[in-house]
């Protein structure tokens, strides 16, 4: 906190009214970088047309491994800091809100008869960013193996719970 202060010429007392915590200051820093990494997806990925979800999903996770890998202190703080686990406790419908946009701008890619339901989707951006997470915590970015592993457990996931649920999941 003395070093924030010092860095933005405010006083310290000034800094705890605004950030009464260190976990305030990352929670800050981390609600910015999600903003910002759904900023990049829909200038990225939105503007493209698709013809299946497997596709859309494929360009959301390039894109997503673009951001990161070009924001270092994004990286850090979202997917590979100390602070990652209190950023992502404190947050916990992050998933959740990012499921919801991917069901709303992918909808069109769903079959009449099926929808993309959030809660699966949600599972998907779970396990996408744990594996993220992973591959910054053992190589510091995301390496282009752990980018096509979490597409490929998106795919089988998602063609598992079709199989399971037909009619009422992702649409293929």
């Amino acid at each position: 906190m003395q070093m924030l202060s010092k860095r933005s010429g405010v006083g310290r007392a000034s800094v705890y009214q605004f950030f009464p915590s260190i976990l305030a200051v990352w929670k800050a820093l981390a609600l910015r970088y999600l903003e910002a990494l759904q900023i990049h997806l829909g200038h990225n990925v939105l503007s493209q047309r698709f013809t299946h979800w497997s596709q859309a999903w494929d360009a959301l996770i390039d894109s997503a491994v673009d951001f990161y890998n070009a924001n270092p202190l994004a990286q850090s703080i979202l997917l590979g800091s100390d602070g990652t686990q209190e950023i992502r406790t404190a947050d916990p419908e992050y998933d959740l809100r990012y499921a919801e946009w991917i069901a709303e701008s992918f909808a069109h890619l769903a079959d009449h008869d099926r929808a993309f339901k959030v809660e699966h989707l949600r599972v998907n951006v779970t396990c996408t960013t744990a594996l993220f997470s992973l591959s910054v915590w053992e190589h510091g970015r995301i390496t282009p193996f752990y980018a096509r592993e979490a597409k490929r457990v998106s795919k089988t996931y998602t063609e598992g719970v079709a199989a399971d649920s037909p009619g009422v999941c992702v649409g293929e």
